[in-house]
């Protein structure tokens, strides 16, 4: 059984500003992720660093984050860790496989 998330992927953009210098504007993108919850260790609060949280940045995934522990590695998810608990833990919620 699977449940789908959101997670929130930084990326960062390359582009040369109006002083001709380069530099790198950080984006975050969403994208599903399918999680087996009998796989998920631990879900916590988590907070990008503020020059990720632009208004485009915020409009585009969320303002609440979780980072999502899971047996084969972690990711940061949309949502606080009770919304991210209660997913995981409902039945009518579930994908069946």
């Amino acid at each position: 059984m699977l449940i789908k998330l959101i997670e929130a992927q930084q990326v960062g953009e390359q582009y040369t500003d109006h002083h001709n210098r380069h530099t790198t504007r950080v984006a975050l993108n969403k994208r599903e992720r399918f999680v087996n919850p009998a796989n998920v260790v631990d879900v916590h609060s988590y907070s990008f660093p503020s020059d990720y949280l632009t208004e485009e940045n915020i409009s585009k995934v969320g303002r609440a984050f979780s980072k999502v522990v899971t047996t084969q590695g972690s990711f940061v998810a949309v949502g606080t860790p009770g919304e991210i608990s209660e997913m995981l833990n409902d039945g009518r919620s579930l994908l069946k496989g």
